[in-house]
């Protein structure tokens, strides 16, 4: 719909607006309120740019005079009294009720970008005579309830996307703020985060949005940009790709991956709002938590009672959603930061989700996606491979994890592009991609919190490791090898001296640590699982010279006795058996095979194995929450106003406020 098309239908509401911003109070019983409240189109059919630029030279007035006419609260009065009367049976989208809220959601944003944080209350002042005295909370919880209320039909279906993007709105104000997180900053997040009765069923509500994806009606009137919405938006404001980090400039500029099918816009404005929810911290958690955070913790399976230590039943008040949904809509929605998101909050805080991700035999419905993810971490940003690494420390922190998925089968792997890959264990797939993002991050991003992480997880799977395929165990060697040169090249510039600066390791102390870590993964393989191995002794008897200028080094001697324990056992079969004609591949392997049916573990010296933990650092939020919102201004179709961002203003990509921690003791141990 054309700019002119649409301002010539607002225009028949301007004489309406000017009362509504004027000096001169409208009393609520009169109908005004009813002529302004019926609009003549659906406002969301109409382009977002031309509503505001419509709407908005009218707020001013209404800010300098709602202290005298409370016109703003009288409308919020009107906007709830609306909601009511939808019937819960309606039988045709009540179109009022779709305008009402997005005639607030606009004039909201407006209060937002354009009014200082601390006078946004007062405009929610009742008027006299009102039965309602706190209209903010009053809003908050009709909109909040009729959500949780409703069932997402053809009719009610884009009145629950306006409410959902109204909230939206309100809860930007962390876009605007000085500080996303300090207290009194964010009147609206802090309203939300008091109605702790209807929070549970609102979060509730935004996981079975997600999980059933309910597809958008035909014909449904929403504005359709004619090119590509956001960001043919995000290229014509002044100074966009200025203020927005370089991360989220590249979520823009990038195309979009597949999305899951149906499309659903209520699905994915739902994950959006439950993501900035659960995310906000009110700095007082200890005396007030986050009821929506609280939900999503306490979130059980829909098929299973809780049972208290007698095994009775517990009819507790946690919200309850389908797991095996869950999961398998996560597997597919895998495809970008947002149900990544979800799935971190989730095993990271919901511990009842998280073993029931563990029992799951077909690890691969979430495991595979991400590896996908992570092979194509050329297109992806810091932030997403940070999130996917830290799910799998998650779930490597449990033995049965670790031992389950090498027992999965991947029957191919048509992403790999590098080598045909056909029934590979999903273990030796993993350990392959956390090697080649290994090698990638040496020669692209040399960001060590995510090398700390790889390896991390390796460590944490080599105890379970059971055959692990040639590819992977050659991959394994080859990272030594490249570590090796690295550790070499450093230590040539650096003298062999391990100098800090400050608090930061030096070059030469971290590739000590990384070459360290890469020979306990080696060690703790060779420990406790060699005979079911054979891939990797093959693999070390290859390439053994690559370890002899590490045998006596005073930092790496104690971690090689075990593997030239292994080296020399091999290495003599091989000099007393007769094999005719050259050596092979096969015939090595052949023997290999053959001698470990009489190798021992009592040859070995006995080590403790490293085991990685992860643990939030104090203020997650300082992390999440630009993240979060760099996902609300790409995904949302939400027309934010660049000049008003502070979120993003410092020009740099948020890091991730996580730390990775050995175990007590596991002997060694990475800090990021």
């Amino acid at each position: 719909m054309g700019q002119g098309t649409s301002k010539a239908m607002l225009a028949t509401h301007e004489q309406l607006l000017k009362q509504l911003v004027g000096v001169a109070k409208t009393g609520a019983a009169e109908p005004f309120w009813e002529e302004l409240l019926t609009f003549p189109v659906p406002l969301c059919k109409l382009a977002p740019a031309d509503v505001e630029a419509f709407v908005f030279p009218f707020c001013e007035d209404l800010v300098l005079n709602n202290s005298k006419t409370q016109h703003f609260g009288t409308l919020v009065i009107k906007a709830m009294e609306v909601l009511a009367d939808v019937p819960r049976d309606v039988r045709a989208m009540p179109l009022k009720a779709v305008n009402t809220v997005c005639f607030l959601g606009v004039l909201i944003k407006y209060f937002n970008e354009r009014v200082r944080l601390e006078e946004i209350p007062l405009l929610f002042e009742a008027p006299p005579g009102a039965a309602e005295k706190d209209l903010l909370a009053a809003w908050v919880q009709t909109s909040l309830q009729y959500v949780a209320d409703a069932a997402p039909t053809n009719e009610t279906y884009l009145l629950m996307l306006q409410i959902l993007n109204m909230l939206l709105v309100m809860c930007s104000t962390q876009l605007y703020a000085v500080a996303s997180t300090s207290q009194g900053s964010h009147v609206f997040l802090d309203a939300l985060v008091a109605q702790s009765s209807v929070a549970p069923a609102f979060a509730q509500k935004m996981l079975m949005l997600f999980i059933d994806r309910p597809p958008q009606p035909a014909r449904l009137p929403l504005y359709k940009a004619e090119s590509q919405g956001v960001l043919r938006i995000a290229y014509t404001a002044a100074g966009f790709v200025l203020l927005l980090p370089y991360h989220a400039f590249r979520y823009m500029a990038r195309s979009n991956p597949a999305r899951p099918s149906p499309d659903s816009l209520l699905a994915d404005t739902a994950l959006l709002l439950l993501l900035v929810l659960t995310h906000y911290s009110t700095g007082i958690e200890v005396d007030a938590p986050n009821p929506f955070r609280t939900a999503l913790q306490a979130c059980r399976d829909m098929d299973y009672d809780v049972a208290d230590p007698e095994g009775n039943p517990v009819q507790g008040s946690a919200i309850r959603v389908p797991f095996p949904k869950l999961y398998d809509r996560l597997g597919e929605c895998l495809v970008d930061d947002r149900a990544t998101l979800l799935l971190y909050a989730l095993i990271h805080g919901n511990e009842a989700f998280l073993e029931y991700v563990l029992v799951r035999s077909d690890l691969d419905t979430i495991v595979l996606p991400l590896m996908e993810m992570l092979y194509n971490a050329v297109q992806r940003t810091p932030n997403q491979i940070y999130m996917i690494l830290i799910i799998l420390l998650i779930l490597s922190q449990d033995p049965s994890f670790n031992a389950n998925i090498h027992k999965v089968i991947v029957q191919a792997v048509p992403w790999y592009k590098e080598r045909l890959l056909t029934k590979v264990s999903l273990g030796s797939l993993v350990v392959i991609l956390l090697i080649r993002t290994i090698k990638y991050n040496l020669a692209k991003l040399r960001d060590v919190y995510l090398h700390t992480n790889c390896l991390a997880v390796l460590a944490n799977m080599a105890p379970h490791a059971v055959a692990l395929n040639a590819y992977a165990s050659q991959r394994l060697v080859s990272l030594f090898d490249m570590l090796a040169r690295k550790y070499n090249r450093v230590s040539e510039t650096s003298n062999g001296i391990e100098e800090s600066a400050g608090d930061a390791p030096s070059d030469l102390q971290i590739y000590t640590d990384f070459l360290r870590i890469v020979l306990e993964i080696i060690n703790s393989i060779l420990t406790h699982a060699l005979a079911k191995n054979p891939e990797v002794v093959y693999a070390l008897l290859h390439r053994q010279e690559l370890f002899a200028p590490f045998r006596t080094h005073p930092k790496f001697g104690e971690l090689l006795d075990n593997i030239y324990t292994v080296l020399d056992f091999f290495n003599s079969g091989m000099d007393a058996a007769d094999v005719k004609g050259e050596w092979s591949v096969d015939k090595v392997l052949n023997l290999v095979v053959k001698n470990a049916q009489s190798w021992t573990e009592e040859r070995m010296k006995v080590m403790s194995d490293l085991k990685f933990t992860y643990e939030e650092e104090m203020h997650p939020e300082e992390f999440f929450i630009p993240y979060v919102w760099s996902l609300v201004c790409t995904h949302s179709g939400i027309m934010w106003d660049p000049q008003s961002i502070t979120l993003f203003s410092a020009g740099e990509e948020p890091q991730a406020a996580t730390e990775v921690e050995p175990s007590p003791g596991s002997g060694g141990g990475a800090t990021a």
